[in-house]
């Protein structure tokens, strides 16, 4: 009966890691993209995600062996699930530079950072697209490299006005204005 329960919390555990490490994966800069019926696909992994981890959690606590140890790996653990995406940010990309926003046909954030890297976000009300890449400035004109696939809003040349930018080259008449902290 004690190595049945050593096999289930064994399972529980790698159960947990594995979805751990994929919700981890898609929360890394240029990997969040999800559709609204994605959603309920996101929920029932994470429902599975918390039983199993909770359930890991209580059978952990009733045996003596390496309770603490095992305590302090697993929010360790569920700690870096939520904190790998702003820490990998503040590592990669530094210091914001400026924030533009669009929110008529679909709300657009866009976060350009000081070493010449940006982070975009476009949600039309289906699908969230988080898009990398880099930027650059010269003579008021924007011209961004995406490392990935764009987003259908966004375009790769923008002009700099006073407190917008204007898109020259975007298939929808698009202008992100500054937002204020």
């Amino acid at each position: 009966m004690n190595t049945l329960k050593k096999i289930f919390q064994v399972i529980l555990g790698l159960i947990s890691f594995l979805i751990g490490v994929g919700y981890i994966f898609w929360r890394l800069p240029g990997n969040f993209i999800f559709c609204d019926p994605d959603q309920i696909f996101i929920f029932q992994i994470g429902l599975i995600f918390s039983v199993s981890f909770l359930w890991f959690l209580i059978l952990v606590s009733r045996t003596e062996d390496y309770r603490d140890t095992i305590f302090i790996i697993s929010f360790c653990f569920l700690g870096s699930m939520f904190l790998t995406s702003p820490i990998l940010k503040f590592i990669n990309y530094g210091i914001v530079n400026q924030n533009y926003v669009h929110d008529e046909m679909a709300l657009i954030y866009m976060k350009l950072y000081k070493n010449g890297k940006f982070i975009s976000s476009t949600y039309d009300g289906g699908c969230q697209i988080e898009n990398t890449g880099t930027y650059e400035i010269n003579n008021k004109e924007m011209i961004l490299s995406f490392n990935d696939e764009k987003s259908e809003y966004l375009g790769t040349r923008y002009t700099l006005n006073n407190s917008f930018l204007e898109c020259s080259n975007c298939t929808y008449q698009l202008n992100l204005r500054i937002e204020k902290d």
